[in-house]
């Protein structure tokens, strides 16, 4: 199901919200998001907890601090190669408290537990290692690693394969030819991976092929669907893939291109298999790095200036960043709001000075440079990836892989965002919606309120795990607690009333009472619902 929207000539999705606004109560977003939450409390009877009992956080774990944020940890895969841990991409799995690196010098994906922090095993198999390596890092295996919402993980490999296993077990469970060259004879690695959840679509970049490409896999099957390629793109300029949920599509950061020599974005259409368009960049960059962040922003990792944030729907560069230069992997953790890009060069004093920089997605400003040092306080060789979840972040060095924290520790908060998606009905009856509601952290959020209310034309005629009220005008839920970075969706059932004819709306509105939300814009949502 997905939210309703109308062209213009209807309705804007801003302008629903206000309508419903006023139908409901003409109250400021906090009032109404307050009043949602104590008429839900008070239907259902809830004794509220006080807030004497919100947990408190202990002391920051001893270590160097730097940049506002104190090193608590040092991870260590099963044994660490006698050179040093080499790899590629890190990545942290927020809802099952897992961290994947793509482990080169070891051949293989290992894993940990992010709440323990101890080590889960490695998949191996058929990685390629550091074949090649100094000569060439054209063959290097795993490079991208992720793992999608069917229990997957997926690596590239060197050999131009996506390797395919089981998080479960770690075992390897296939092995897909994802570059067009190896019908010839040839070998070129597959590369960086991007997830789109909602049609469960792999994308992988293939660098070294002769027209550099992206290929797109279903993730359910293992069939390839097809490749795009990148018009212009030279050989090793494609670089981080991302699903962009706003326009549904792979955004995927080129280096250069004969037309855009200060990069590009190119944008690619998984159900066409197809270039949908790309979007130029007015500044010099070279996109390396790309997350997904906030409203219609997106943080790209330049290797050739600061990194910038973007418009991703039109390009447009919204800020820049001049603090640090040099990036690649770049992450958006929505449980702090922050952006953190791994950056070869600090631009301050001109030398080579690798640092994870902090940025504030939500005002678009930057925070801190997190220096990242080896065991003798030099700059760390060979550091350029860096991921985080709950307010850790985790950078890859030689000796292991390096945990950061803020200090000191930031107050609990929670940011809750909820969503209503319904379908459009043809005539009368009863029809299917769902309540959505994410916490985006960086705490959990505890005794959470939810308020549903129907317009005129509608009635709400069931709902398990929450209490229709006031003759199927409103519905109430209450959770415990959501945890940080997880979300609690409850199904509805909406009856159209009969020779009830156009747009009519579900509202609805979220919040605690025990726990701070820093941002109320969007703890209230409505869709309208269009009877003929």
């Amino acid at each position: 199901m997905h939210e309703f929207a109308i062209s213009p000539g209807g309705f804007s999705r801003a302008r629903t919200l206000s309508h419903v606004m006023a139908r409901v109560r003409p109250a400021t977003r906090k009032t109404f998001v307050a009043l949602a939450v104590a008429a839900t409390a008070g239907s259902v009877g809830l004794a509220l907890p006080s807030a004497a009992s919100a947990a408190t956080t202990g002391p920051p774990a001893p270590g160097a601090v730097a940049g506002g944020y104190q090193q608590t940890a040092i991870l260590h895969p099963a044994v660490t190669p006698t050179h040093g841990l080499f790899g590629d991409i890190v990545y942290a799995d927020q809802q099952t408290h897992r961290l994947y690196f793509a482990d080169t010098s070891s051949a293989a994906v290992d894993v940990w537990d992010t709440q323990t922090n101890h080590f889960l095993g490695a998949m191996t198999g058929g990685f390629t290692g550091l074949a090649g390596f100094p000569a060439s890092f054209d063959h290097l295996g795993p490079d991208g690693v992720l793992v999608d919402n069917l229990g997957q993980i997926w690596a590239g490999n060197g050999d131009g394969t996506v390797k395919v296993g089981d998080t479960t077990t770690l075992a390897e469970t296939d092995s897909i030819p994802a570059s067009s060259i190896p019908s010839t004879g040839q070998t070129a690695r597959a590369d960086e991976v991007g997830y789109d959840p909602q049609d469960h679509v792999i994308v992988v970049t293939n660098p070294g092929d002769t027209t550099p490409e992206v290929t797109l896999i279903n993730a359910v099957n293992h069939h390839v669907l097809g490749h795009v390629a990148i018009p212009g793109a030279g050989p090793n300029t494609i670089e981080q893939p991302q699903w962009d949920p706003i326009t549904e599509r792979f955004l995927v950061a080129v280096i250069a291109t004969s037309a855009n020599p200060n990069g590009e974005i190119a944008v690619i259409d998984p159900q066409a298999v197809s270039l949908d368009k790309v979007l130029p960049l007015a500044q010099s960059c070279g996109p390396a790095g790309l997350t997904i962040g906030p409203g219609h922003d997106a943080l790209i990792g330049c290797s050739a200036a600061g990194p910038i944030i973007i418009d991703r729907v039109t390009g447009t560069v919204r800020a820049t960043l001049p603090q640090a230069s040099g990036a690649d992997e770049v992450w958006y953790d929505a449980s702090d709001g922050r952006y953190y890009a791994a950056e070869a060069g600090n631009q301050t004093n001109n030398t080579p000075d690798p640092v994870v920089m902090v940025i504030n997605a939500r005002d678009r400003t930057f925070i801190t440079n997190i220096p990242i040092r080896a065991q003798d306080g030099t700059p760390a060789a060979g550091f350029h990836a860096v991921t985080a979840a709950a307010g850790n972040v985790y950078v890859p060095e030689s000796d292991g892989i390096h945990v950061f924290a803020q200090t000191p520790a930031p107050a609990p908060s929670a940011d809750l965002k909820i969503t209503v998606s319904a379908p459009t009905p043809t005539t009368s009856g009863t029809y299917s919606a769902a309540v959505t509601i994410t916490n985006s952290g960086p705490t959990a959020a505890t005794a959470v309120f939810t308020g549903l209310f129907a317009s005129d034309g509608l009635t709400i005629t069931a709902t398990p795990g929450g209490e229709v009220f006031f003759f199927g005008r409103t519905a109430g839920y209450i959770a415990p607690t959501i945890a940080a970075g997880h979300t609690i969706t409850y199904s509805v059932s909406v009856t159209a009333h009969p020779g009830a004819h156009g747009v009519h709306y579900l509202a609805a509105a979220t919040g605690t009472l025990q726990t701070p939300d820093p941002n109320y814009l969007d703890n209230i949502t409505a869709t309208p619902v269009l009877l003929p």
